[in-house]
C-alpha cells in the first residue's frame, strides 16, 4: 500500500474511533437519532477505507471479510437501536469495535509501496530499463509502471512528434502520457527522467 493511502485511511480510522465513543454515549443517554446519525458516518467512512485497499486483493491479500463483518455489525447495531433496543446495541456496537481494532491493526502491518514510473522514449533502448522493472515487478514493496514518452525528431528544418509505444515488448503493461501523479496523490520515484528529447 502506498504511504499517502495508508496515512489517509489511518487518518480515517482515527476518527472512527472517537464516532465509536460518542455512539455509547448517545446509546447510554437512548438518544437514537444521534447515534443512528454517527453509525451512518462509520459505515460511509469504513466503505471508504475498504475501497482503498482493494488493490492489496490483486497482490493476494483479501481483506473483504474483515470489512464485511464490521458494516454488517453496524447494521445490526442501527436495527437494534431503531428498535430502542439499547442493551442489545451497545453490546453489538462492542462486537464492532473489537472489529475496528483489527481491522487497524491489519492496516498498520501492512507493507508501504513504492510507485516507479520508468519513463522510457526509445523502444530499442527499452533493454536498458527492462531488468530493473523486472526486479521492481518482483518487489512486493514496488509498483513499476511504464510510460512510454514521446520525442520530437528534427530533420530538414522540419520537427515530427514520434511516440514508440506500439514497439515495447507486448507483455509489458503500458500507461499513457495522460497519467497524473498529483492525481495519483502516491509517493513516487521516478526512474531516468527524459521528458522531450530532440535528436538531430
Amino acid at each position: 500500500m502506498r504511504k499517502r493511502e495508508k496515512e489517509k485511511i489511518l487518518s480515517l480510522l482515527g476518527s472512527m474511533e472517537e464516532a465509536h465513543a460518542a455512539i455509547l454515549r448517545f446509546l447510554t443517554e437512548k438518544k437514537a437519532e444521534e447515534a443512528i446519525a454517527l453509525l451512518s458516518l462509520c459505515k460511509e467512512g469504513m466503505e471508504k477505507c475498504g475501497n482503498e485497499v482493494e488493490v492489496q486483493e490483486e497482490r493476494g491479500e483479501d481483506y473483504n471479510p474483515l470489512f464485511f463483518s464490521y458494516l454488517e455489525t453496524l447494521f445490526h447495531c442501527y436495527e437494534a437501536t431503531q428498535a430502542e433496543q439499547w442493551n442489545q446495541a451497545k453490546s453489538i456496537l462492542e462486537n464492532g469495535v473489537e472489529l475496528y481494532h483489527k481491522i487497524l491493526q491489519t492496516i498498520e502491518d501492512l507493507e508501504e509501496q513504492v510507485l516507479m514510473l520508468f519513463l522510457p522514449y526509445k523502444a530499442s533502448m527499452w533493454d536498458s530499463m527492462e531488468s530493473v522493472y523486472l526486479a521492481a515487478k518482483k518487489d512486493p514493496s514496488c509498483i513499476p509502471l511504464v510510460m512510454p514518452i514521446s520525442y520530437l525528431q528534427r530533420s530538414n528544418e522540419k520537427e515530427e512528434l514520434f511516440n514508440e509505444r506500439e514497439s515495447f515488448p507486448e507483455d509489458i503493461p503500458l500507461i499513457g502520457e495522460d497519467f497524473s501523479l498529483e492525481e495519483q496523490n502516491r509517493t513516487v520515484f521516478l526512474s531516468i527522467i527524459p521528458m522531450m528529447i530532440k535528436t538531430m
